[in-house]
């Protein structure tokens, strides 16, 4: 009934997405789309309805999300800093990326990669991730508090959304450098 209101006021109805039967009684996924059916005089006199099996769009929609959380659960579960970025700004970073540098995740967002690595290392931490070496190398991390700690970077170049990025794995070598001193 609200569909034909709808039409007969002239609204526009959008598709619809439900479950409905087969003829063999499976269910099935559609999306529905209404039209109306009008006389000479514009008076609706009918209602036509399309249904479009959707089950197929519904299963890699669950399975891209389900990609996505066990990525996601992966990602926060180390310890290792992760960054995505795009040579200028940090586009996704993992809650260890920020915590090892002394920021909140949400802060790491948007920040040039080269914040975090201390001025002394950038030129050659520049010149190793343009290079496109995939060998891990040692750097000097930078804290929000300014003090500096041994750091391992290895960087892998990716596709992601679309454009060329890069992924930086960080970790903290100082409990390393302290055991090599030892």
């Amino acid at each position: 009934p609200q569909v034909v209101d709808k039409l007969r006021r002239g609204e526009r109805v959008e598709h619809v997405e439900t479950v409905r039967l087969t003829k063999s009684g499976e269910p099935i996924a559609v999306s529905v789309g209404f039209g109306g059916i009008r006389d000479a005089r514009g008076e609706l006199v009918g209602v036509a309805a399309t249904a479009r099996d959707i089950s197929g769009r519904l299963r890699a929609e669950q399975e891209i999300k389900e990609s996505a959380e066990r990525y996601r659960a992966l990602s926060e579960a180390t310890r290792e800093g992760i960054a995505i970025h795009d040579g200028n700004r940090i586009v996704e970073a993992n809650a260890a990326f920020g915590a090892l540098f002394g920021h909140a995740p949400a802060d790491v967002v948007g920040r040039v990669p080269w914040d975090f690595i201390a001025p002394e290392a950038r030129q050659e931490t520049m010149a190793r991730a343009m290079s496109g070496a995939a060998d891990p190398y040692e750097s000097v991390g930078l804290r929000k508090d300014g003090s500096r700690f041994p750091l391992e970077v290895c960087v892998r170049w990716v596709t992601y959304q679309g454009r060329p990025m890069r992924v930086k794995l960080v970790r903290d070598l100082t409990a390393h450098k302290a055991a090599e001193a030892e």
